[in-house]
């Protein structure tokens, strides 16, 4: 029986992993800057509206998923209901400066966050002084040559390597991440005061995933 809306919120909030793992979950593109917000978290209602791999790692044997969306707008047709969030902007990192970091907001505020898909973008955590930080960081596509995915999270790798705790981003060479021909949903939810993050691996242009990891805590 597919999950109403606020049933599958409800199901998030409690049991992250599990959710991820059996549904499909989309972050839509959000103008504005980085910050507590209330959007929709919606869902069409149908089991067979995405997909997911099978149980053995990168199988092809796919299986029916529900479809879950994070966005400003309810949708035509949609089973919608409010949820406060925390989102985490995407900025374009020119390779100098400082990263910019969005401390998460403590007890008493959204215990969700958001942002919007990773399509070569990396994403960053790190706990400062007891307080978790996030940056959603894009390749700069003005560089010459322009920047790659792999190319920022290399660049990141190796410029700001104890400056962060996580690391996730295009490539996954030695350490965790996402293909050329992959997309990513990054959520955080708290529980208990702490918070978990973990990146569903998605197959870009579809609505199917592969996978889900924890990248935060490592």
């Amino acid at each position: 029986m597919p999950m109403t809306a606020i049933q599958g919120l409800q199901m998030l909030s409690q049991h992250p992993r599990s959710f991820l793992k059996e549904s499909f979950v989309l972050v839509d593109q959000m103008p504005g800057a980085s910050g507590v917000r209330t959007v929709k978290f919606k869902t069409s209602g149908f089991a067979g509206a995405a997909n997911r791999y099978g149980t053995v790692l990168r199988s092809h044997s796919l299986k029916d998923a529900q479809d879950f969306i994070f966005s400003s707008t309810p949708g035509m047709g949609y089973d919608n209901t409010d949820v406060d969030v925390q989102f985490v902007q995407m900025y374009t990192y020119a390779g100098i400066g400082a990263i910019n970091w969005y401390p998460l907001a403590g007890a008493g505020s959204s215990n969700i966050m958001i942002t919007t898909k990773l399509t070569g973008c990396s994403f960053l955590v790190r706990d400062n002084a007891g307080v978790l930080e996030c940056a959603h960081v894009q390749p700069d596509g003005a560089a010459v040559p322009p920047q790659t995915g792999q190319d920022l999270r290399q660049y990141l790798s190796t410029n700001h390597a104890g400056n962060y705790g996580a690391l996730f981003g295009r490539g996954r060479t030695g350490l965790k991440g996402y293909e050329g021909t992959e997309a990513a949903t990054v959520i955080g939810v708290r529980r208990a005061n702490n918070w978990s993050i973990y990146a569903q691996r998605l197959v870009a242009g579809q609505s199917t995933f592969k996978d889900v990891e924890r990248i935060w805590p490592r």
